[in-house]
């Protein structure tokens, strides 16, 4: 084994960083690492639209679809697309060679927990193709990387940031690390130390405020130990563009604003992206899915101005009407695999287990106390139970955290005070012998985004040292997979079947641990709440069958002044059109590559409007031509003449053809989002006779 020095804490501790490197081909290693049937059908089924045909060089029509994977929480539905990943960035080095790198694949989520969990998952595959490539010459000699690309709240955004934050993390006693990257993706070894360290070594990071950001594994036996191939500053994304980008989906509204964006797209050097994969595809739905449809016809305009056409891949465990809803985002027919059996309890890829028991659903509603005293009272009860029982080893692991579901933020305030100490006293009155209930953590937006990773980590730990009590809202219905929950409350009827399926789908999740137990807890003051309960068993026993159909309608006109003009201007920029933020002033609607981007873009908002009327689909088209003759105007005006896209806060003399959304001085700039999740306006409400000052 190799072992790198010791390293001494600043409280004098030795810290020993170890590191195996396991044998491949060991039958351990492959006994434990199995596909599962529908991951291996699932890719074979996809390399027929990713791979083109030897003696014509073209794709297969089915390129053009999106394929859906429809399984079931937990089934796999990540793996079985990130291999496809894996194949598509590998094959373009293969055959395009230089031209192959660059940006290949882009995966988007809806969440910002979602995004950080995946990143540590793709980080691993990553690691691996890497280390690949180090070994055959014909991959090239650029690594392939990995990138985030999220908001700031997760992560910084430029050097200076970065490096303002290493350095408080390097001078406290418990760093903090708010880089995303907790561990290796390799070898396991923490990326920040968990006391201060003397020497520069424990920290996995190497950073500068000017222009370099990059992490690097502790441990000197590790293959990475030099170099990790992950990236999450976006400077230094735009500077190296990364194989696999993932991203959250509303932060690829940051293309109409930002001009190195275009870096992800090839900028005329290297090939486009050429995969999609967007993740919980139940999500983009609503005000989200909407104003991502039309986002969507500017970035596929893009691609294919740049000679390219990806193939889109989508995945989600609860989804209704998915063919239209992929219609009107993708501009795309839809195929769903598996497809629908003649049994439902078994469709070949899976099928109902009757030998086993699986997760237990278990409604209760109280009668003659409120809401809280419920909720204090089966918490307390769940609590204690494990341990009364006797529980120990696995099952006592598995039933130790309670995680509590709430359909909002002000509901789950009160149950963290609820938490901290009515519950405890309740049971302290309810047990002989009370167990202590000393860790409580949230996890909802409210939580900071560098340190949700953290509260994931502390979860994901065994007992005793884990947490007992986790208040939440819906953040923890998606992506979050933590093998040893084993039971949950969830406090009132989420609004959504498809959410309560994903919330509920949390736990029991491992069928080496014992199965879940999900407490759903009803109001008896709420109408919907009474149904569900009276109609609990026959609810339950065809769950999927009540998900709701999902909504989006990116081609209505209040949503097409939101947005249609930020997807256009996406378009212009990143095609390389006119780029530079000085360059709007250069507008000119009779230039031949003008009318080219144009015809693309019409073409593709027509595949996405198909089954609308005729006379919809003209006010489309009419609103577009108005949107180009509003920007031809300002170009020629002779009062308040287009200067920039943006000002960014520059003075009067600066006229901008778009501005943010919230911001009120220049009027005749165009009022464009940054994101795509805050889509509406606040609206102030006075009551008659209430005083206005």
């Amino acid at each position: 084994m190799e072992t790198r020095p010791k390293l001494k804490n600043s409280d004098g501790v030795q810290r020993t960083l170890t590191y195996q490197p396991p044998d491949y081909d060991s039958i351990k290693v492959k006994q434990k690492y199995k596909w599962r049937p529908f991951q291996l059908a699932f890719q074979l089924l996809i390399l027929e639209s990713i791979i083109p045909d030897p003696k014509t060089n073209q794709y297969s029509e089915t390129r053009d679809d999106v394929d859906l994977l429809w399984f079931p929480t937990g089934g796999g539905k990540t793996e079985a697309y990130l291999v496809v990943a894996a194949w598509e960035m590998i094959y373009r080095r293969l055959t395009k060679g230089p031209k192959g790198g660059g940006t290949a694949v882009i995966k988007r989520y809806t969440l910002r927990l979602l995004t950080s969990q995946q990143f540590q998952r793709a980080g691993t595959l990553i690691c691996a193709l890497d280390v690949i490539r180090r070994e055959d010459s014909r991959l090239g000699s650029e690594p392939f990387s990995l990138g985030l690309w999220a908001g700031q709240g997760s992560t910084p955004n430029d050097y200076k940031s970065a490096h303002e934050k290493y350095s408080l993390a390097r001078q406290d006693h418990e760093p903090e690390n708010v880089f995303q990257l907790h561990s290796c993706p390799w070898c396991g070894t923490e990326i920040m130390p968990k006391t201060h360290c003397e020497t520069n070594a424990a920290y996995g990071i190497k950073c500068n405020e000017f222009d370099h950001f990059s992490f690097y594994c502790p441990s000197i036996a590790c293959e990475f130990h030099e170099f990790l191939p992950i990236q999450i500053i976006d400077e230094a994304l735009y500077k190296n563009p990364p194989s696999l980008l993932i991203g959250t989906v509303d932060k690829f509204a940051r293309l109409t604003w930002k001009e190195d964006a275009c870096k992800f797209f090839g900028d005329k050097k290297v090939l486009p992206p050429s995969l999609i994969i967007q993740d919980e595809l139940h999500l983009i739905s609503g005000p989200l899915g909407t104003i991502s449809g039309i986002y969507e016809a500017g970035f596929d305009s893009i691609i294919e101005y740049l000679g390219g056409k990806p193939k889109v891949i989508a995945a989600t465990a609860t989804i209704r009407a998915a063919s239209q809803q992929c219609l009107r985002i993708f501009g795309r027919n839809v195929n769903i695999f598996p497809p629908s059996g003649t049994d439902q309890s078994d469709s070949f890829f899976s099928k109902e287990e009757k030998e086993k028991p699986g997760r237990l659903y278990v409604g209760i509603m109280p009668s003659g106390h409120t809401n809280t005293t419920a909720l204090v009272h089966t918490a307390a009860a769940t609590l204690q139970a494990p341990y009364d029982l006797g529980f120990d080893g696995i099952t006592l692991d598995s039933y130790w955290s309670l995680p509590i579901y709430h359909n909002s933020r002000r509901e789950l305030g009160k149950s963290m005070t609820l938490a901290r100490d009515d519950i405890p006293e309740r049971i302290k009155i309810i047990a002989e012998e009370a167990r202590k209930i000393d860790w409580v953590e949230e996890l909802s937006s409210g939580v900071p985004g560098t340190k949700i990773p953290e509260v994931l980590a502390n979860l994901n730990k065994p007992v005793p040292n884990t947490i007992d009590i986790l208040p939440c809202t819906n953040m923890i219905s998606v992506g979050v997979d933590i093998s040893r929950l084993g039971m949950m409350i969830i406090a009132g009827q989420p609004k959504a079947t498809a959410e309560y399926i994903q919330a509920s789908s949390r736990v029991g999740r491992n069928k080496q641990r014992p199965p879940g137990i999900v407490f759903t807890l009803y109001s008896a003051t709420k109408p919907r709440d009474r149904s569900h309960y009276e109609t609990f068993k026959n609810y339950h026993q065809a769950l999927y069958r009540y998900v709701e159909p999902t909504s989006v309608t990116p081609w209505a006109m209040p949503a097409l002044e939101r947005a249609l003009h930020a997807s256009f201007i996406a378009l212009i920029r990143v095609s390389g059109h006119l780029r530079k933020n000085t360059n709007a002033r250069f507008f000119d609607s009779n230039h031949d590559e003008f009318k080219k981007l144009k015809k693309i873009f019409k073409n593709r908002i027509a595949l996405a409007m198909q089954g609308l009327t005729e006379s919809n689909k003209e006010e489309v088209y009419d609103y577009l031509d108005d949107l180009i003759t509003s920007w031809d105007e300002r170009v020629n005006a002779k009062v308040n003449q287009l200067t920039h896209y943006e000002s960014q806060n520059s003075g009067k003399q600066f006229h901008p053809l778009i501005k943010p959304f919230e911001q009120e001085v220049n009027p005749e700039a165009w009022k464009t989002l940054n994101s795509m999740r805050n889509v509406d306006t606040e609206t102030n409400l006075y009551i008659r006779g209430e005083s206005m000052s």
